[in-house]
């Protein structure tokens, strides 16, 4: 590989800054249902009218929501596998978009019970990490590696700089057929189980920030460098 970096805090903040805003005011409270409402919004793009009723939003502001969350999962895969997008030629991001918009559909997790601490909801989640990544770290990686070592030694970029968008778009377009070939049998880890805060902010219900970022951490299993 290029080079590679771990899932970072940053990332993990640049997600809350665009999702954290979902939360729920009302008689009828459920932290059950608003922690599923906020994961099957974020991850899966469903929702229903009840749900965008008590989170305040309309169809439009979920779909931006849903996007905005692969957006941050784009610009991370990118730093994951050191794909210079700016460097590249037309279409690659699309292809990310669309590779994510196929792991997320493929998110799975599962609300259980739900207690209360004082003012805080605690609510149980069970998350099964999608392990496509991790597959591709392990077991493709060092064949990716002695092809794409290949076609350097071969002369196929030869003339040509470090940073020219016919390699780096190479490289990118290399790295999703590797983990694209991974999608036709998606799978998932060791499931993991979490306490969830649901804590009002004055405003209204809302995840825990923190446990939000140990939630999306765990959706895909982003190990085995």
């Amino acid at each position: 590989m290029k080079k590679s970096m771990k899932k970072g805090l940053a990332l993990v903040l640049t997600a809350l800054m665009c999702l954290g805003i979902l939360t729920s005011c009302g008689n009828s409270f459920s932290a059950g249902d608003l922690v599923q409402g906020n994961l099957d919004l974020i991850y899966l793009n469903q929702y229903t009218d009840q749900y965008l009723k008590s989170v305040n939003l309309s169809r439009e502001e979920a779909r931006a929501q849903y996007e905005q969350g692969i957006d941050v999962e784009v610009e991370y895969f990118c730093n994951y596998f050191s794909i210079v997008l700016d460097s590249c030629e037309e279409g690659i991001r699309d292809q990310i978009v669309d590779l994510y918009h196929v792991l997320y559909n493929h998110a799975k997790y599962e609300v259980g019970g739900v207690s209360k601490n004082g003012d805080t909801y605690l609510v149980e989640l069970t998350v099964y990490p999608i392990d496509t990544i991790h597959k591709v770290m392990t077991e493709d990686k060092d064949a990716f590696a002695a092809a794409w070592t290949e076609r350097i030694e071969s002369g196929e970029f030869e003339g040509l700089s470090d940073g020219d968008p016919k390699i780096e778009t190479a490289w990118a377009q290399s790295v999703l057929d590797m983990v694209n070939a991974r999608l036709v049998s998606i799978g998932y880890g060791e499931p993991k189980t979490v306490s969830v805060q649901v804590t009002n902010d004055g405003d209204g219900y809302t995840i825990n920030k923190d446990d939000f970022g140990r939630i999306d951490a765990l959706i895909i299993d982003y190990s085995g460098q």
